[in-house]
């Protein structure tokens, strides 16, 4: 990006006055909005942290100095600032949505996920201190992240660093991390966040390497840290034994200048709590609550609102189904990962209040908590995003599968996901849910199976385990029932809408099995016996998941006609539109048919 036939990087924004730099602001914000517009992607958080962004590339070299933004969806300007043209964002072969180690220098990490940013930080930095690299490390982390228990077990540890040169800025745009009490402790807020305060503080610490002199640093620090134990209430990161100042305007580049100048001249690692405006510089965006355009699809830019916008998903079927639930059963209690938007669950949150839980970006904490109410006789809903489950695996396995605790699962954005690329493709789930004794999980392809599964919900309760629903994020599509050719010697095994869109192909030349219940799987054996080819298809898992299940009971059936496998690789997947990966992997339905019937 340039601004008067200049590039702006480092070197010019170190230079640039604070007129210069809302210049920058405002290109970087138009640019943004027009770029999402048009490929959807993460509006609300980067348009909140621009001016934080530019600050830190102007404060502190990107290729130098290591940067880490927590999550990374919010890095949309820093990408711009670093020399890439995000015009390609979340397409195929394009830039990617989060931070990506290949993709530029100064992304130090690849990430997608919340809550890492800080022991990776800590990580970092400590490891430059052990060879002697005076460079800074800079974890940038949202209010919402540092919620989960990963943020909590890093500061932690961070409590006990000294002489590290690390800085956390606190990007807080919801809530407060304390709540101050009275006028004059506002007071005291506002002169350690001034300039001078800042400026002198520094200076005046070192009176304290001065012999003669310390008695003096000792009475006015005493003095000081009386007056604010009787008025400031003390925060998370003080409680722990970190240097802590703020909130700061993080929209206000004055303010950011005071904070970064004052924190790149301390010895040890200090948390900056800056407050900003979500959606800043758009005012859709801005006065939205409800979190609608924190991850948008393409919209028109004038009016708001969204570009097809009533595309079905089989998301909009379940919600419906878990709102009848509640509304049936008493015991029920609906829990969500700070995803209920994006599960479309407001409306059962509205109405059902006592029964809906929101826990926040804590995925552990949500299936562990489900365990507890089901312990006490209740029936546990835990929606979640499959790319979330991961975080789960132990809890699923050690506080539900081995208590043989009936708990329903809905595994959203099951398959791949597209545009979100390699760090939310739901395509591993299955792959380690069968991993875990006392486990079932179905994959129903079409609306008629998955009420009928949602209609019978008394069942995953009574069960003495978890049952786990994908929800693929596919447009929903019409799956006739496919006719079973029991006379073929060919048989095709597979699931879900493009799994029957593949057998409807070629219903005529082979037989179908198509399994809704995708584990533990139960095929017939005199029907497996009588094949002399088995085809397995699956491009909604990697190749471990479904096929590796079909091929261990084809083996333990004593099978030994020909088998070929169609799945996803056991690889890490980028972005792109859920069609265009399956033609990328020759996976999609038309591509695969063509194969089959040569």
């Amino acid at each position: 990006m340039e601004l008067k036939g200049q590039k702006i990087d480092h070197n010019f924004l170190n230079n640039a006055d604070e007129k210069t730099l809302k210049e920058v602001s405002s290109l970087l914000r138009n640019k943004i909005i027009d770029v999402v517009s048009k490929n959807g992607g993460h509006l609300s958080s980067n348009l909140g942290i621009i001016e934080l962004t530019v600050s830190l590339i102007k404060y502190f070299d990107p290729f130098k100095d290591d940067i880490i933004f927590d999550v990374g969806h919010q890095t949309y300007a820093f990408k711009i600032l670093t020399g890439r043209n995000i015009e390609s964002i979340r397409k195929l072969d394009g830039i990617a949505p989060f931070s990506s180690r290949e993709e530029c220098l100064a992304d130090r990490i690849d990430n997608g996920h919340s809550s890492t940013s800080l022991s990776i930080a800590l990580g970092m930095a400590l490891a430059k201190k052990l060879k002697g690299d005076d460079s800074y490390t800079i974890a940038v982390i949202g209010d919402g992240s540092i919620s989960n228990g990963l943020a909590f077990e890093a500061l932690n540890q961070i409590a006990l660093q000294k002489n590290l040169k690390l800085i956390i800025i606190l990007n807080d745009n919801e809530m407060s991390i304390s709540k101050n009490s009275g006028s004059f402790a506002k007071t005291l807020s506002k002169i350690r966040t001034s300039g001078f305060y800042l400026k002198n503080v520094v200076s005046f610490k070192k009176i304290n390497e001065h012999k003669s002199l310390r008695w003096i640093y000792i009475c006015l620090r005493s003095t000081k840290n009386f007056f604010k134990k009787i008025f400031v209430a003390p925060n998370l990161f003080s409680s722990l034994g970190i240097d802590y100042n703020g909130p700061f305007d993080g929209n206000s580049f004055k303010s950011i200048a005071n904070a970064l100048t004052f924190a790149k001249n301390l010895k040890n690692p200090i948390v900056l709590h800056f407050k900003t405006k979500k959606g800043l510089g758009y005012s859709y965006a801005q006065e939205d609550e409800q979190g609608y355009w924190h991850g948008i699809g393409p919209f028109d830019i004038k009016t708001g609102e969204k570009i097809n916008p009533n595309v079905p998903h089989m998301t909009d079927i379940v919600a419906e189904k878990v709102y009848e639930i509640l509304q049936k059963d008493q015991k029920a209690v609906l829990i969500c990962s700070a995803m209920v938007w994006g599960a479309h669950l407001s409306k059962c949150f509205k109405d059902f209040k006592e029964r809906t839980i929101d826990v926040g970006i804590a995925e552990e904490h949500s299936i562990t908590f489900a365990s507890g109410l089901a312990l006490k006789g209740y029936h546990p809903i835990v929606s979640i995003y499959s790319t979330f489950l991961q975080r789960g695996y132990d809890e699923i396995l050690h506080d539900v599968a081995r208590q043989k605790l009936g708990i329903l699962f809905l595994v959203e954005r099951a398959g791949l996901v597209g545009a979100d690329g390699s760090s939310h493709q739901g395509i591993y789930d299955n792959a380690f849910l069968k991993t875990i004794p006392n486990t079932c999980i179905y994959h129903p392809e079409n609306v008629s199976k998955m009420k009928n599964l949602l209609d019978n919900y008394q069942n995953f309760f009574e069960n003495k385990f978890p049952t786990f629903i994908r929800i693929s994020h596919e447009k929903l599509e019409d799956c006739p029932e496919v006719i079973e050719n029991y006379k073929s010697k060919k048989l095709l095994i597979t699931y879900g809408q493009e799994g029957n869109k593949l057998a409807k192909l070629i219903e005529n030349k082979y037989d179908i099995y198509m399994a809704s219940k995708i584990h533990p799987l139960y095929i017939d054996k005199d029907r497996i016996l009588s094949k002399k080819m088995i085809i397995i298809y699956d491009c909604y898992g990697v190749k471990s998941g479904f096929a590796e299940e079909v091929l261990i009971k084809l083996n333990e059936l004593g099978y030994s006609g020909e088998i070929k496998v169609y799945a996803l690789p056991d690889e890490f997947i980028s972005s792109g539109t859920i069609s265009e990966l399956l033609k990328k992997y020759n996976l999609d339905a038309d591509s695969v048919s063509k194969f089959l019937i040569k």
